[in-house]
């Protein structure tokens, strides 16, 4: 495969997560199995970002029509993965967790969207972009950050239900916070942009 074909490879993998991961969740499958789906996905999306933008498409004059609205696929993978997740746990672990866990995300987002941009789906917003960057940019960042702790509780969560013997659970769980730490280094110039060309 080459190079830059990785991160369209990587977001491909984390949308096709996230249906088998709300498709586990419909017909409750085990957590075992689920929170693997779910992991994969995570790492899925921490990857194709850092991915896309160290290796970049050739200037061939090649349209690829894939890459024309790389930066809104790029958000609707990460939204599917969310809400795959909550319906997982809403439907097999904890109902009111996951119901008021999406609750408080859709809420969180569409303030964001609503004060920070200048238009949402052709309705005109309040666009702090133009009138205060600086607290425009510190709410995306903040959602972002919202976001990343969503999914890590989201595997805590999973881990604690799942039939695994305890030192297994602290091993994971250890794995996991590695792995978090690792993610946010990828993505810390993230916490500096609005959006980050990929």
């Amino acid at each position: 495969m080459k190079k830059y074909l990785i991160a369209d490879a990587l977001t491909l993998l984390e949308v096709l997560c996230a249906i088998a991961l709300a498709y586990m969740g419909l017909f409750n499958c085990p957590v075992d199995y689920a929170i693997w789906i779910f992991a994969t996905g995570i790492i899925c999306d921490a990857l194709d970002g850092p991915c896309a933008r160290t290796w970049h498409y050739p200037k061939d004059g090649k349209r690829r029509w894939w890459r024309e609205k790389a930066e809104l696929t790029d958000q609707i993978s990460d939204l599917m993965l969310g809400i795959a997740g909550f319906i997982y746990i809403g439907c097999c672990i904890n109902v009111k967790l996951g119901q008021y866990g999406f609750i408080a995300a859709f809420v969180i987002g569409c303030l964001v969207q609503v004060i920070v941009y200048p238009s949402w789906g052709g309705i005109e917003c309040l666009n702090l972009q133009a009138s205060h960057p600086g607290l425009a940019l510190a709410l995306i960042c903040t959602r972002r950050i919202l976001y990343a702790i969503g999914l890590i509780l989201g595997v805590f969560t999973m881990i604690l239900a799942t039939s695994w013997g305890k030192s297994f659970k602290i091993t994971t769980v250890a794995i996991l916070v590695i792995g978090a730490l690792i993610a946010l280094k990828l993505k810390r110039n993230r916490l500096s942009t609005d959006k980050t060309p990929l």
